[in-house]
């Protein structure tokens, strides 16, 4: 049984967030692992550039690439177009065409099977990317609050701990009658709780 009682504090946040501080130390190399996996020297980027010059040669036409995503998307459509095109030659039924005309629509749509992979490959990155990017930045502004002071109890009646709060000297830790605070309180009946809590904010809770 812990009475209620300060346990580390004025703080920053961050000391006080546990698992959630911790989560600033392993995104970002997950980011940065992302970040090869799409513009890496063999990651899909240069892969997505092969395809593409294959893809032009194959059809002879000239696709202006800048942005990945853009040029991935240009490539698909030019795809479809070329693929609908050899399609009515081949309904024209001119027979010394119509292998030649097969092979190269069998090669464009494998190509294009290709680049489409790679096109959702890269979305699918970037869907986990941009959001872990944005929680970053909350989660450093978030943990950048300070002053802050921790109490805790465990295993002891509710009655107990209400007394305990009640007669408990706030002045001391630098919070006078007059001043407005914030805080919040957890409190549970749950077994395995005080692991949970460690866990989730800081190993010096009891």
């Amino acid at each position: 049984m812990t009475a209620f009682s300060k346990i580390i504090g004025p703080v920053p946040m961050s000391v006080c967030a546990g698992a959630n501080a911790q989560a600033l130390l392993v995104i970002p190399p997950i980011l940065a692992q992302i970040q090869v996996l799409i513009f890496g020297a063999f990651g899909l980027g240069p892969l997505k550039l092969d395809l593409v010059a294959q893809f032009k040669a194959a059809v002879g036409i000239t696709i202006a690439f800048g942005d990945p995503l853009s040029a991935l998307k240009a490539a698909i459509q030019a795809a479809l177009q070329v693929v609908a095109s050899l399609k009515a030659a081949l309904v024209i039924g001119i027979p010394p065409l119509s292998i030649q005309i097969s092979a190269s629509l069998a090669l464009i749509a494998s190509l294009a099977i290709k680049i489409g992979g790679i096109n959702l490959a890269i979305d699918l990155a970037l869907q986990v990317k941009l959001p872990a990017i944005n929680l970053v930045a909350q989660l450093q502004a978030a943990l950048s609050l300070g002053g802050l002071v921790m109490y805790a109890w465990s295993a002891q009646n509710m009655q107990t701990t209400q007394a305990q709060i009640a007669g408990y000297n706030f002045a001391a830790d630098g919070f006078l009658p007059i001043n407005q605070t914030y805080g919040m309180m957890l409190a549970t009946a749950a077994p395995g709780a005080s692991a949970s809590f460690k866990f989730l904010f800081n190993p010096l809770l009891p």
